[in-house]
């Protein structure tokens, strides 16, 4: 397969370095990239006609020379918010994109116009498919920042160019909103899960929201409404493992300890308990460990949301700092969360 050709015009270095990152690590074998950040040389770059499959270029350095060229796609940085797959006017080849949206969700974009796998080492066969972990997020009280937590680890995680699904397994999920996301998963995938279709890896694209991380879209209603059970989940883990899709897969867990978490957490590989430094914390963090099994045990991580180290409380040995930005809203929470510099931490020990 001969490669597209790909060229990013954008005066700014340091914001395409994360964008050329991801491009030469995970698509090299496809793509032939090539960066302009000087107006002049791109000025006189466009006057050859040239080959282009992909352009991505800053709003602000866009040219007749450039309109005047044969390319392929073009998607054009805006610093102005724009609509999802908005079309400048009567041209449809072009498309705005916001620029300041997630880097990895430009990615994807991209390489899907230019029908390019998601990752390189999933287009290959045999015993090149990655090994995933699964990560158990969990804690015994409501409102301590389990899914704070599970949101900065997968930003992290993603930071250190690891691929990385997070799923919500709440009885009634909501998650989705903090992260600004209000899709929701179709009836008809509901129905290939629970009837065991493998055909649904298929149609995996249409599960998943790109943000820094992926994000699997919430049910069409609660887990009582279409019966979806803890094997189901299961079942759903294991297939999209065997793609090599990713290197984690984040479960976001209900509030305490029930079969159904039990289940998950017999199947995982590591289990992250958010806790805080209230002695009824440590009650019914005593009491969850009475129910594990030492296998389950040996997994545990402690991680203390936002944790005072001038207050008295309960605080193990084990326990990682996690101290979490105070006033987030919907639109600021992803950004909020990433600035956690202990989760990287706990993100390096896991890779």
């Amino acid at each position: 397969m001969s490669k597209k050709n790909v060229v990013i015009a954008e005066a700014d270095e340091n914001y395409i370095s994360t964008l050329e990152f991801l491009l030469t690590t995970r698509e090299e074998k496809g793509i032939s990239l090539e960066l302009i950040t000087s107006t002049e040389y791109l000025q006189n770059y466009m006057q050859t006609s040239r080959k282009i499959d992909c352009l991505i270029i800053d709003e602000a350095l866009m040219t007749d020379a450039v309109l005047r060229q044969q390319i392929g796609c073009t998607f054009i940085l805006s610093e102005e918010k724009v609509h999802d797959g908005m079309k400048v006017e009567g041209l449809s080849r072009f498309e705005y994109l916001d620029k300041y949206s997630s880097v990895q969700e430009i990615f994807h974009k991209i390489i899907g116009k230019l029908g390019l796998p998601t990752d390189d080492r999933v287009a290959e066969s045999g015993n090149s498919k990655k090994s995933t972990s699964v990560i158990v997020v969990n804690s015994q009280l409501g409102g301590i920042g389990r899914t704070t937590v599970s949101f900065a680890l997968a930003q992290q995680l993603s930071k250190l160019n690891r691929s990385v699904l997070y799923m919500s397994t709440d009885f009634l999920q909501k998650n989705h909103f903090l992260a600004g996301i209000t899709d929701i998963m179709g009836s008809e995938m509901d129905r290939m899960i629970k009837a065991r279709d493998k055909s649904f890896i298929r149609s995996l694209e249409q599960m998943v929201k790109h943000l820094s991380f992926d994000y699997l879209l919430p049910w069409s209603g609660s887990r009582a409404a279409i019966d979806i059970n803890e094997e189901d989940y299961i079942y759903m883990i294991d297939e999209i493992k065997s793609t090599g899709l990713y290197d984690f897969i984040i479960l976001d867990t209900q509030t305490g300890l029930d079969v159904f978490t039990l289940t998950l957490m017999s199947k995982c590989d590591h289990i992250l308990e958010v806790i805080d430094q209230t002695l009824f914390c440590r009650k019914a963090n005593d009491c969850f460990k009475s129910e594990l099994r030492a296998t389950e045990k040996d997994k545990i991580s402690y991680i203390c949301n936002r944790y005072n180290h001038r207050k008295d409380g309960y605080v193990q040995e084990e326990v990682v700092e996690f101290i979490e930005e105070r006033t987030i809203d919907r639109d600021h929470y992803l950004r909020a969360v990433e600035v956690a510099d202990m989760m990287k931490v706990t993100a390096m020990t896991l890779v």
